[in-house]
């Protein structure tokens, strides 16, 4: 399942907004984008000022050294959170309304452990994109921090990227959250196996899919997170890529392959937005 995301789109990408007043003005219309931003989309991979981590997009902003995702395994140092914890989304038309009752559903499961809320629409100026081109399973990390410039966009591939555990994930990035297996303490728990992995275009599959990414631990090391990828994830011959440290075989079959949200994986969203509003 796992292996959807990011698929082969890696590299330099960037996701340019060509805001107009008419598009500002809409708070609460579905908008369906039109053929230009389409396109837009589709060629958005030549500016530096983004680069694809795995199936995150990020902003070399939010990087912590020089943004080169080889001189740290991408350590990122800062998330921009959504403001008011308001994730606004507008569907490409090609989404059917079925899928999009099963994007605001696996919403409300983070609605139902922290201060964020799925929202049809615009909202203060602001939108996440999100559409199934045949790239993959990919979002955002958080609400970036160019308000103008930066396209904000979540991908959501027609076939393998609709289960409630995909949506969760992608969810769980456009809100701020990392891999949990890409923690800064995780070779504590797990081991990377990178000889088993399908290294990719310039070995960047195991770069932005493997190697640390600098964080904050926000809570403990958890097995049963929906950020987690599974023990073969990425696998070029079947064999484990990654595998928990004695002490914790019984997790094997567990990492990567949960149906939702984890306690952990509640508490940390609640660190980042607050607890869950009486409204949600």
């Amino acid at each position: 399942m796992k292996n959807f995301r990011a698929g082969w789109f890696f590299g330099a990408f960037i996701l340019c907004l060509s805001a107009s007043t008419a598009a500002i003005a809409i708070e609460d219309e579905d908008v369906a984008m039109d053929e230009g931003e389409e396109a837009m989309l589709a060629n958005s991979a030549q500016d530096p000022d983004t680069v694809m981590l795995g199936d995150m997009v990020v902003e070399r902003d939010a990087l912590e050294v020089d943004g080169n995702p080889s001189s740290r395994g991408a350590a990122k140092a800062r998330v921009k959170l959504w403001q008011d914890g308001v994730l606004p989304i507008v569907f490409h038309k090609s989404i059917s309304s079925e899928k999009r009752k099963q994007f605001f559903d696996a919403c409300k499961i983070w609605e139902g452990v922290a201060n964020v809320k799925c929202k049809k629409g615009y909202y203060k100026r602001r939108r996440l994109w999100v559409t199934q081109s045949k790239l993959g399973c990919f979002s955002l990390w958080g609400m970036g921090f160019h308000f103008v410039a930066l396209r904000r966009w979540m991908n959501l591939q027609a076939t393998g990227c609709w289960s409630q555990s995909t949506l969760l994930h992608e969810m769980g990035h456009a809100l701020g959250l990392i891999h949990e297996h890409q923690r800064s303490d995780r070779d504590d728990f797990v081991t990377i196996h990178s000889k088993n992995a399908d290294k990719g275009i310039l070995g960047l599959n195991v770069l932005v899919n493997f190697n640390h990414q600098g964080s904050n631990p926000l809570t403990p090391y958890d097995f049963r997170s929906i950020m987690h990828y599974s023990r073969v994830a990425f696998s070029k011959n079947g064999n484990d890529t990654i595998v928990p440290k004695p002490g914790y075989e019984e997790y094997l079959n567990i990492i990567g392959r949960v149906p939702s949200i984890s306690e952990s994986d509640a508490k940390a969203m609640a660190a980042l937005y607050g607890p869950p509003s009486q409204s949600n």
